[in-house]
Order: structure tokens, then C-alpha cells, then sequence
């Protein structure tokens, strides 16, 4: 090109002929290359005219450096076709790049938003990068190549986004962002993914098949599977998370079936994207593994922002990994670090519905660490014990239900997803899309929440009910085959699941718990109030003669169980079970043997041990 405008795919029109040769002296490639057919086929659809960089060469053959000096027409072949046709920039006019296109080994034109921090990073890591999506890199050249590159400046601008999902706008338009395609408002500039190195979503994310195909091979099978209806809906609902004003979080399902959960996971990822069985093409599934380190968690998280991130198998993830890990990805931002020359990095923000899967429950996996699983823990993400996942196996014996239905999502996906969102850009503006899925979201959570809910309960069951919210709105655009019924009596099976498995209990009521276990448990280390134990050992002592339990402070903060012991005595003294001597004390004094004077303990009724601490809301 040399400086001449030319459309770069068409390069072979205007310089083909020109004969320039490698250091070899070998030809530029003949008319019936491959590489030669994909850039005409891609010229035909293009219309946009760029200017290669001063001395740099571009042909149908591929790139090649400036010539030497004193060599005049000699010039090195440093790789195929490739060229920069647009620079990028965020709505803040930071974080520049570049649209990078190529033409593959096979003849294919492709196309990839690249930052230009990446091109100075060590290591070459876009030629790398390039190198695995098919472009011919001559070794040795991996510098010129990006030196090339970074050197184009093309005058067309789009706006680039490191993530997917909904898109903030001064005008509060509703524009959305996949990997591929940008749905909403195209307005002014167009809108490009330029997504972190070895992100999963540009492979995982992505459509094959028509929307008929979807509801008919994977969503219709769904009906009459309690868990496998909700399991869809849950797909949906990730992009409300931003319209409901709602932070991430969501469910887990655990049980030691062995079919039936990951094909849940299958059938939740396969509204947008790829819904293989990870075990089968783990490069390309949705579906992930809980097995990561806390910093490959945000990038994970970041990357499935708005939409829902499927997990498999909990007890991958080491226990003393685990807690933070799930409060982080819904927490929705990532930790604050410093770079190497000590300023501070741009965090990663993130909203996502997650999917989670295990034979053990979240509480399960949080306690094997010795700690107590804290209540924030348990709302954020629900545990729903899944026993049994196929109830109407569609007049199929269960495991061939089950097989079709995992192999029919992992060949029928990425569509319904994207027809959710249109039908929500369809309200027009981000206030009006706010106020219709609140008010949804209201009346699905009155629906829903038991009267005696406290507000950290509530919060959860507002989770449940923007899947219902989900789920009603994807059967009335005609999304789902199914009814609004049908949705409804999948979501409160799992809000029964829920509470039958006692994860209403709060913090105080999980520490009533802990103790009673404690005394049943540990009663060599509650001795009778007469005898005189003073050892280290002991956490208190038992007067029968009074039915009570005298519990020293650190015995009775230790009995707890990791819970607050002040919130578990307030709930005591509400059932009656703490004895109180003192005004506005949850203390008491007692005379204790061995002891010189009166010790102030927490004196606990031994009706605690008759009393069911179990049953859900006992305290609200």
C-alpha cells in the first residue's frame, strides 16, 4: 500500500501485481492462494478506506517490512494478511486500542478489539494471540509485526468495553454488548467488545441455531422439572440484575445424585451461550469450574458481567479458598492493587446470577475450615438441596432424558438470551425499564417472602423472585414454551427447598444452634456448679438443682460457635431460655464452687435441649 488509500482486504487488486519478493526471492503467492480468495471475499463487503503506515507494505500475500536501506523494492514477508481498520477508546476516551483484522490459514477474515497497553506488553502477547487465531507469523518478526500494527492510525473511532452487558449512557438509552453483537441504540459511534487476554467469553459466548430449535430440543424438555425450569429462568435473570438495582449473587444446588445437576448448569448456559458439558469441551462451555484462585475469580466474574456464571462441582475449590471466593464474585468488585510502579490498578466491577453446583452444601464447604458458615454467606448464595432433578422425563427412561437433553444444549444455544434482551430495549429507555421490572419485582417478592421474614431474608427471597420476574417476562415475549404457571411453581419449589434445608435462620439463631449442639456435645467440659473444676478446660458449669447452664464468657463466646454471643443471648432472653438477676444485663451473678466470690456468666435454661432451634424463623 505505501501510503496509497486502498482498501486493505482488496490489497491484491492494486499491488498484487507488483512482484515484491521476501529475502528468498520467493513469489507473492498466485490468485488461487487462500489467503489471496479470503481477503477478495472479505473486500466485497467492505467499503472503508484506510492508509497503511509510511513504508510498511500490504498485499494479498501478507505484510511486509519497509525495504532495507540501499535495497531498494527488497522487502521481508513478516506474516499474512493483517491490518488495523478502526482505533478504539472508552466512553472516557481512555484505554485506547485498535480493531485488529487478519486472514486465517484456512482463507477466513477475522476481527479482534486488541487494548495498546497489550502491544508493549513483553512477551509479544497480541502476536501470540493473532498467531493462534490462524495468522501466518514468520519467525523471528514478532516485533516488526507489532511495531506494524501499533503504527496505524486509521481515522475511524468506536467505543470499546472490557465487558459485557449493559452499557451506561448520559442519555440512559438501553444498548447491551455480547462478544459478537451490540443490541440496542447504534446511535453516533458504533461499539466494539474489547475484552481481557484469554477471556472464556469469546469462545463461550455465542449462538448456534434458531430460537425454534432452542424452545423446542432444550426449553419444552425442561417442563415438569421443577429444578430444570428454574435452572433456565436463572439464565434470564442475570440481565435484570442492573434494572432491579440488585448486587450479585445466587443459588447452589448440591446433593449426591450423579446426573442432573451439571445438566442443569448445561441448560442455564445455553441461553446464551455454549451449554456443552465442560467435561467434553471445557474451551468451549459456559459452564465453569469452581476450582480457581481468587484473582482468575474476578476475571471470571468480570467476564459474565449482566449475564449468569455457572459453576461445577464446590468441593474443587479448597475450603479456605472457598468463602472468600464467593463473597468476592458477589460482591461484584474485584480487590484494589497497585501496579509495579506503585499506582493504583483500575478494579474490575461485575454483576452476575450465579449457578452453582456440588454434592455438598455451601455451609458444609464454608464449615470445613472450623469456622461457622456466617448468614451473608448462605443468602448470597442459596443452598437448594437437589436430590432429584428429572421428575417428567418426557415418557424417556431418566438417563436418555437426561443425555438428550445435555447433548441437545450443547448444539442448540446462544439465542434465546439475546431475544430477551431486544424484547427488554424494546421499553426504550433505561428509567422506564427500571420502574416496569421493581414493580414486577415487588409483587413477585410479597409472593413469595413467609410474613416473619427479617430484612436480610427478604433480600434473599428478592433473589428467587427476580427469577420468577425473569422467567414470566421470557414466557410472555413467547421465549419460553411454557406457561407463567409453570414458572411460578418452579420457583416456589425452590423457596420450599430453601426453607426445609433451615437456611432462613439467621446469624443468632445458627449461634442458639451452635450452643446447644455445644452442651450436648462438651459436657465433661460443664462440670456441676459444686465441684470445684477451675482447669482451663472448662466452659462452664451445670446446676441442675436451678436447670441451668453457668457458661463463663469465653466458654459461652466459644459455644457459639463463631457468632456474635451478645446477638445469640438477646435471642435466648426473646424464647426465655436466659436467666437474668440484673437490669439491662444478659449476665448474671452466681456463687460457683472453688470460686473465692460471685462470678457474672450467661445462664442458660436447660430447656434449650428440648427446644426445636431448627425450625425456620423460630426468632422473628
Amino acid at each position: 500500500m505505501d501510503g496509497t488509500k486502498e482498501n486493505p482486504q482488496a490489497a491484491a487488486t492494486a499491488q498484487g501485481a507488483e512482484n515484491n519478493t521476501d529475502e528468498n526471492n520467493s513469489t507473492t503467492p498466485s490468485a488461487s492462494s487462500p489467503h489471496i480468495k479470503g481477503v477478495e471475499a472479505e473486500a466485497e463487503n467492505q467499503d472503508r478506506i484506510v492508509q497503511a503506515p509510511d513504508g510498511w507494505h500490504l498485499d494479498k500475500s501478507g505484510v511486509y517490512e519497509p525495504p532495507e536501506s540501499g535495497k531498494k523494492g527488497k522487502r521481508k514477508k513478516i506474516s499474512g494478511p493483517t491490518w488495523v481498520s478502526a482505533l478504539t477508546r472508552d466512553v472516557d476516551g481512555e484505554e485506547w486500542g485498535a480493531v485488529v483484522h487478519w486472514v486465517d490459514r484456512d482463507g477466513r477474515c477475522q476481527e479482534r478489539a486488541f487494548a495498546f497497553a497489550r502491544f508493549y506488553e513483553r512477551g509479544n502477547t497480541v502476536v501470540q494471540e493473532l498467531a493462534g487465531g490462524g495468522l501466518a507469523i514468520k519467525p523471528g518478526y514478532e516485533r516488526s509485526l507489532t511495531q506494524y500494527l501499533a503504527s496505524f492510525d486509521p481515522r475511524d473511532r468506536i467505543r470499546s468495553v472490557t465487558r459485557i452487558g449493559w452499557i451506561d449512557t448520559i442519555e440512559s438509552r438501553l444498548s447491551f454488548v455480547l462478544p459478537n453483537t451490540h443490541l440496542g441504540v447504534r446511535e453516533g459511534e458504533d461499539v466494539i467488545f474489547q475484552p481481557e487476554q484469554y477471556s472464556p467469553t469469546t469462545r463461550t459466548i455465542r449462538g448456534k441455531g434458531t430460537l425454534d430449535d432452542w424452545r423446542e430440543k432444550v426449553a419444552r424438555l425442561c417442563r415438569g422439572n421443577d429444578l430444570l425450569v428454574f435452572s433456565v429462568c436463572c439464565g434470564f435473570a442475570g440481565a435484570l440484575l442492573k434494572p432491579a438495582a440488585m448486587d450479585g449473587g445466587g443459588f447452589h444446588l448440591y446433593g449426591t445424585t450423579s446426573r442432573g445437576k451439571t445438566t442443569c448448569l448445561q441448560v442455564a448456559a445455553s441461553v446464551f451461550g455454549c451449554g456443552v458439558d465442560p467435561a467434553e469441551a471445557s474451551a468451549h462451555s459456559y459452564v465453569r469450574g469452581w476450582y480457581m484462585t481468587g484473582n482468575a475469580a474476578e476475571a471470571i466474574a468480570a467476564a459474565h458481567n449482566d449475564g449468569i456464571l455457572c459453576l461445577d462441582e464446590v468441593g474443587t475449590c479448597t475450603a479456605e479458598d472457598f468463602g472468600a471466593i464467593a463473597y468476592l464474585i458477589a460482591g461484584g468488585q474485584g480487590k484494589a492493587a497497585m501496579t509495579a510502579n506503585r499506582s493504583l490498578q483500575r478494579q474490575r466491577n461485575w454483576r452476575v446470577m450465579v449457578l452453582s453446583t456440588g454434592e455438598i452444601s455451601v455451609r458444609q464447604e464454608a464449615e470445613e475450615t472450623g469456622r461457622a458458615a456466617k448468614g451473608g454467606q448462605l443468602v448470597r448464595l442459596m443452598d437448594i438441596p437437589a436430590s432429584r432433578i428429572v421428575n417428567d422425563p418426557q415418557e424417556m427412561p431418566a438417563a436418555t432424558f437426561i443425555e438428550t437433553l445435555k447433548r441437545n444444549s450443547s448444539q442448540h444455544f446462544g439465542v434465546a438470551g439475546p431475544e430477551f434482551v431486544r424484547q427488554l430495549i424494546v421499553v426504550g429507555h433505561a428509567q422506564a425499564l427500571r420502574s416496569e421490572v421493581s414493580s414486577m419485582l415487588d409483587v413477585a417478592t410479597d409472593e413469595l417472602a413467609p410474613k416473619t421474614a427479617s430484612p436480610e431474608q427478604r433480600r434473599a427471597i428478592r433473589r428467587l423472585a427476580l427469577v420468577k420476574v425473569a422467567g414470566i417476562l421470557a414466557a410472555q415475549w413467547m421465549i419460553l414454551p411454557f406457561g407463567e404457571a409453570d414458572v411460578a411453581r418452579a420457583v416456589e419449589t425452590v423457596r420450599d427447598l430453601w426453607l426445609e434445608e433451615g437456611a432462613f435462620m439467621s446469624d443468632a439463631d445458627r449461634g442458639v444452634q451452635a450452643l446447644r449442639d455445644f452442651i450436648l456435645s462438651e459436657q465433661h467440659r460443664i462440670p456441676e456448679v459444686k465441684s470445684g473444676r477451675t482447669n482451663r478446660s472448662v466452659a462452664g458449669y451445670n446446676d441442675r438443682k436451678r436447670e441451668l447452664y453457668l457458661l463463663l464468657r469465653k466458654g459461652f463466646g466459644s459455644a457459639c460457635g463463631g457468632h456474635d454471643p451478645k446477638e445469640v443471648a438477646k435471642v435466648l432472653e426473646r424464647r426465655g431460655l436466659l436467666f437474668k438477676n440484673e437490669k439491662d444485663r444478659l449476665m448474671s451473678k452466681h456463687e460457683i464452687g472453688g470460686y473465692s466470690r460471685r462470678l457474672r456468666v450467661y445462664a442458660v435454661r436447660h430447656a434449650i435441649l428440648d427446644e426445636d432451634s431448627d425450625q425456620p424463623g423460630a426468632t422473628t
